[in-house]
């Protein structure tokens, strides 16, 4: 597919569709500081619908295993914390 950005990506492969690179990622920094995310083990995940001008993003902590009871059956799971926000006004 076409302009497609894989799990590999990082903010460079995308400067050139955003309407406004140094206000986007200054957004994007922003929240990562202030919701202190730690650098070595979280991850920007990008929106990939739409133009791209102003994607929406996820920053991720890592995945975890996580156990579910209900009743008597107990279901594994992966767990991704994270927050999801607009890459419009980044809230």
């Amino acid at each position: 597919m076409p302009g497609h950005i894989t799990s590999s990506s990082r903010a460079s492969d995308l400067i050139h569709v955003l309407s406004d690179p140094i206000q986007y990622v200054r957004g994007i920094v922003t929240n990562f500081a202030f919701y202190g995310y730690d650098r070595e083990t979280s991850a920007i995940r990008p929106g990939m619908t739409g133009a791209g001008i102003l994607p929406n993003y996820k920053i991720q902590k890592p995945s975890r295993p996580v156990t579910i009871t209900v009743g008597s059956l107990r279901f594994k799971m992966t767990a991704t914390p994270g927050q999801t926000f607009s890459g419009r006004n980044h809230r």
